[in-house]
């Protein structure tokens, strides 16, 4: 293993003077850069959770190996170390609760505090990749109605509220990331009761909005699956068919100097511009890529949309 650990090695010089700078707590180590070493690993303090990744082209890793190299090379205590091997998930399946133990802790990212959970869930609580784009949008909330689409533990609403929005809708489908969700507002001391947290299908959600036109938004974030089912939902979702009709949705009540921050890592994913009801379309991939994400070889897609 001697060429992964040279390469992660030289991996921490490179982010050693970013973290430093911006005092970042949680960050991606390592995203599968080495063909042969088919893994993902975050640094969360002073803990590693890591990812192995399903893999038919033989993957040269293993929990013990990797355990091993990371205590022995770099100094991660043992029982620091969280070790998952995933399959390819689809919809709901990737939010799939592996455990019960209920043990979070918290970090700061950017002066935002967050509960994680590196033991219960396959993922965190907290995606790493959106860091950029959640500073971003937290910069544009101020006075905003914000409404977060697909919300998981609503660390996007928390930036809008850290910054003063004037109200924030958070919608996802389950409780539980629902109330981790308020235990984020209240970690952060954000007033519950300014806010609604919506349990919902969030495709239904903005349909009903749309048609009935209840309410207005300055800022709606959509960050859905690639595939879900849903009980609730006649046809499932799958975002290179539908994301026409959920962006068309979104902008029907959509104020008009407001935008659409909407997000995928579908990896063949095209935006289909010309049947969106829009001509004010940017990419902002780029703008909203974290320092620790330049070198991934998954990009996730990210555009501003407006009227």
């Amino acid at each position: 293993m001697n060429k992964l650990v040279e390469h992660i090695q030289s991996r921490l010089e490179q982010l050693h003077p970013w973290l430093e700078k911006n005092k970042i707590e949680a960050y991606r180590l390592y995203d599968h850069q080495l063909e042969e070493y088919s893994f993902v690993a975050e640094v969360y303090l002073d803990r590693l959770h890591i990812q192995i990744s399903e893999s038919n082209d033989g993957n040269n890793v293993s929990s013990d190996s990797l355990m091993k190299m990371f205590h022995s090379e770099f100094g991660f205590e043992l029982n620091n170390i969280y070790v998952k091997n995933r399959k390819q998930q689809k919809g709901k399946s990737q939010y799939q609760k592996v455990g019960s133990r209920n043990k979070k802790f918290v970090v700061n990212e950017y002066g935002n505090l967050f509960y994680i959970n590196l033991l219960d869930y396959f993922d965190t609580g907290l995606f790493l990749d959106h860091r950029e784009a959640r500073l971003s949008i937290g910069k544009d909330s101020r006075k905003k109605s914000v409404l977060n689409l697909f919300a998981y533990t609503g660390s996007f609403s928390v930036y809008a509220g850290k910054k003063g929005a004037s109200r924030i809708v958070t919608v996802d489908t389950s409780n539980t990331y629902l109330e981790w969700a308020k235990e984020n507002f209240t970690l952060n001391r954000i007033a519950l009761e300014k806010h609604s947290f919506i349990k919902k299908d969030a495709i239904l959600y903005l349909e009903e909005f749309a048609k009935h036109k209840k309410e207005t938004f300055d800022i709606i974030i959509i960050d859905p699956p690639t595939f879900s089912n849903s009980k609730s939902r006649k046809k499932s979702f799958e975002i290179k068919r539908d994301h026409v009709e959920l962006i068309n949705n979104a902008l029907s009540i959509l104020n008009d100097d407001g935008f659409i921050f909407f997000s995928t890592n579908f990896r063949k994913f095209k935006l289909n511009e010309t049947l969106l009801n829009s001509n004010n379309i940017k990419d902002v991939t780029k703008n909203t890529s974290a320092f620790d994400f330049d070198d991934s070889p998954f990009l996730r897609y990210s555009y501003e949309i407006r009227k």
